[in-house]
C-alpha cells in the first residue's frame, strides 16, 4: 500500500488553496471553523491540509482569524505537524493579538525563537510575532535582542535576514560575529 501523504493521489494542493478562497469570497466562517478545527487534529496530514486552506484564507484576508486566536494557540500548543504552527505564527504577525492573548502568545513565541530544533520558518514568524508587540510593548525589545542575539551565529541566512530587518527597523543591537 503506498504511502499517504498531504497533497499526494486525489489531494491535489491547488485544490486546498481553491477551497480557502472560496471560503472568503463566501465569508463562509463556518466553513473556515471547520478547517481551524481540522488545524488542531491529531492526524499529521489532516493538520497539514487545513494548514494549506487556511493559508490561502490568510493571504487574501488574515483578519477573518482575528476571532479565532484561542483556537490558534491551541494549534502551538498541540504542534501535530509543523504547518500547523507555522502557519499560526505566519498569521499572528499579520493580526491585532487581543490583549487578554497577548502574553501568552509572546511566551509561545519566545520558547519558538529560542528552541533551536524549531523549523527556521516558524522561529522567523515567532520572531515578528513579537517584534509587531513592540509597538505596544517597547520593553519586549530588550528580552527580543537577547533571544535573537544567541541564535544569530547558529541561525540560517533567512533567520539572519530576518533578524536583522527586524534589529533595523526597532533599533536592536545585534552581533554579527561574537
Amino acid at each position: 500500500m503506498p504511502k499517504q501523504t498531504a497533497f499526494g493521489g486525489d489531494n491535489n494542493f491547488q485544490d486546498f488553496k481553491s477551497e480557502g478562497v472560496r471560503i472568503v469570497n463566501e465569508a463562509d466562517t463556518e466553513k473556515l471553523m471547520e478547517w481551524l478545527d481540522k488545524l488542531r487534529s491529531d492526524e499529521s496530514i489532516e493538520v497539514q491540509q487545513a494548514a494549506a486552506v487556511c493559508h490561502a484564507i490568510s493571504d487574501v484576508s488574515p483578519t477573518l482569524f482575528e476571532q479565532f486566536q484561542k483556537e490558534l494557540i491551541e494549534v502551538i500548543r498541540k504542534n501535530v505537524h509543523t504547518a500547523g504552527p507555522r502557519f499560526t505564527y505566519r498569521v499572528l504577525a499579520e493580526i491585532l493579538i487581543d490583549e487578554e492573548n497577548l502574553g501568552e502568545v509572546i511566551d509561545l513565541s519566545f520558547e519558538s525563537l529560542k528552541d533551536s530544533h524549531s523549523p527556521i520558518a516558524i522561529q522567523v514568524f515567532s520572531m515578528t510575532v513579537i517584534a509587531n508587540q513592540m509597538k505596544r510593548y517597547p520593553e519586549l525589545g530588550v528580552e527580543l535582542e537577547a533571544a535573537i542575539q544567541f541564535r544569530f551565529n547558529t541561525g540560517s541566512a533567512g533567520f539572519k535576514n530576518r533578524a536583522l530587518k527586524i534589529a533595523k527597523a526597532y533599533g536592536l543591537k545585534i552581533e554579527e560575529n561574537m
